[in-house]
């Protein structure tokens, strides 16, 4: 569980890391990580700026930077078939916060998921002290090629 706590705590300085930054670059912010309704949809945050409105998942990623892979879960435990944040949010735009640089990338989910149905990705399996998560690693370069990746 200490991996789940660290996790949880580095998390949350993205989710503060990005708010903020966000913040500075004009939106109005409105953290709904503990609004039921968006938990469900794995919300993070509703951002809003000259009557354009965005919903937002933030990502901690430690080892972007390193790998140039963008780490999407899939599965969160295998064994108890619980879906990872990529199979369950339902928000616009995924920022990707790299915690050892403090870049944030921001992408469109629909390009993501067209991305991950269109081009062959490397599926990987991590054992994670107490679970299996499946993921797909997808080449930061490769989808920049396709795809906007905007920087905050």
């Amino acid at each position: 569980m200490a991996n789940f706590r660290k996790s949880l705590i580095e998390g949350k300085k993205s989710e503060s890391y990005v708010s903020d930054l966000l913040t500075q670059r004009g939106w109005t912010v409105t953290d709904v990580t503990l609004d039921q309704e968006y938990w469900k949809k794995d919300i993070d945050l509703i951002i809003e700026r000259e009557g354009e409105k965005r919903t937002v998942e933030i990502k901690c990623d430690n080892n972007i930077n390193r790998t140039g892979n963008i780490f999407v879960e899939t599965m969160t435990n295998i064994a108890r078939g619980t879906l990872g944040w990529f199979k369950i949010t339902e928000a616009e735009y995924l920022a990707i916060h790299d915690s050892k640089t403090d870049e944030v990338y921001t992408l469109r989910m629909r390009d993501l998921i067209e991305y991950l149905n269109t081009y062959p990705t490397k599926r990987i399996y991590v054992n994670d002290t107490y679970k299996k998560i499946e993921a797909y690693l997808v080449p930061m370069e490769a989808y920049k090629e396709k795809y906007v990746v905007q920087s905050l």
